[in-house]
């Protein structure tokens, strides 16, 4: 379709959909070993044949609806998958549904608002030392994340941006063997305030601050912890430009975070939750560098510290590469 020819026509109404169809070759080969006594079987059978499936599919589809006009930008869009897996217990369902809203009374301010709610349930996710052998366990998670940001231009060089945002992670195991169950949540709120201004054509800095403070929780019968899973974080990052070829980022952050480490111990470490935290607060400085060379050809290194936060905090406005490296 032609977009460019009804740019001008408010509101302008657009829907966009895809679907997917894959077969996984099920054929465990020698990657299934040993024995294997999956729930019901009265003793113990070869893993090739108690892990094969006869057959594997994938279907994946998705649908999203947009709404433009003068002063508003709206979206909702919806995502379904399946997969079987290529053996057993490694199946997965998805479903997504977002929501999007956007808001300009003029050209200083703008107001956004994100909904996305996940569904997965999911076999023996992530998989374990031996991949064709499953642990029998079902996992449901459930993820709800709502956030808001505004954005308001103070001069033609200076720029602040707000971010509000609240999530919970929710997962349920079930042990196909016994029964026995666990939940696990990871919830709370965080807030982010980030200026930008322009120095002339040369130099321009980023600052901000911000913080999330959540929980992580684990219960299952016979047993609940909780501990804190907070980080807060000032930054300042400048930019300085038109220094013949060459361009750097100079910048520095105070992290602090407190990490609820023994609520989720590592896979198939057999360690029980429980109630053991990590602190730490750190001064990280941080240096790139980017060299444009006549032969069209760019340098880039960059050097950083960086303290990262555990499980529930989300990517906020805080620049996540310095000079195009990932920090």
């Amino acid at each position: 379709l032609n977009v460019y020819t009804a740019l001008f026509d408010r509101p302008l109404i657009r829907a966009f959909g895809g679907i997917a169809y894959s077969q996984t070759d099920t054929d465990l080969g020698n990657l299934a070993t040993g024995l294997c006594q999956p729930p019901g079987a009265p003793v113990p059978i070869p893993c090739s044949d108690a892990n094969s499936l006869d057959d594997s599919d994938l279907w994946d589809g998705n649908i999203t609806g947009t709404m433009n006009g003068d002063h508003y930008a709206a979206a909702l869009s919806y995502e379904k998958l399946d997969n079987d897996g290529f053996r057993v217990n490694n199946q997965d369902s998805v479903a997504n549904y977002r929501g999007f809203f956007e808001y300009s009374p003029g050209y200083k301010d703008s107001y956004q608002l994100n909904v996305q709610i996940g569904r997965r349930d999911s076999g023996d996710f992530p998989l374990g030392d031996l991949p064709g052998n499953p642990f029998y366990q079902d996992l449901n998670t459930g993820l709800t994340n709502v956030g808001f940001g505004y954005h308001r231009i103070l001069a033609p060089g200076a720029h602040l941006v707000v971010s509000a945002i609240y999530s919970e992670t929710e997962q349920e195991g079930t042990n196909l063997f016994t029964g026995a169950k666990g939940t696990a949540t990871v919830e709370g709120p965080q807030l982010e305030v980030q200026s930008v201004f322009r120095q002339g054509k040369k130099m321009s800095w980023i600052v901000g601050a911000g913080g999330f403070d959540g929980e992580a929780d684990f219960e299952t019968t016979g047993l609940d912890v909780s501990e804190d899973d907070s980080y807060l974080n000032g930054y300042a990052y400048l930019k300085i430009r038109d220094l013949g070829p060459v361009e750097i980022t100079a910048g520095a952050s105070v992290d602090s975070v407190t990490a609820p480490s023994g609520i989720i111990p590592p896979e198939n470490s057999a360690m029980i939750p429980g109630e053991i935290d990590f602190s730490e607060t750190k001064f990280n400085p941080k240096l790139g560098v980017s060299v444009y060379l006549p032969s069209k050809t760019t340098l880039r290194a960059a050097g950083y510290y960086r303290l990262s936060p555990c499980l529930g905090r989300m990517q906020g406005l805080e620049p996540a590469q310095i000079r195009g490296f990932n920090q």
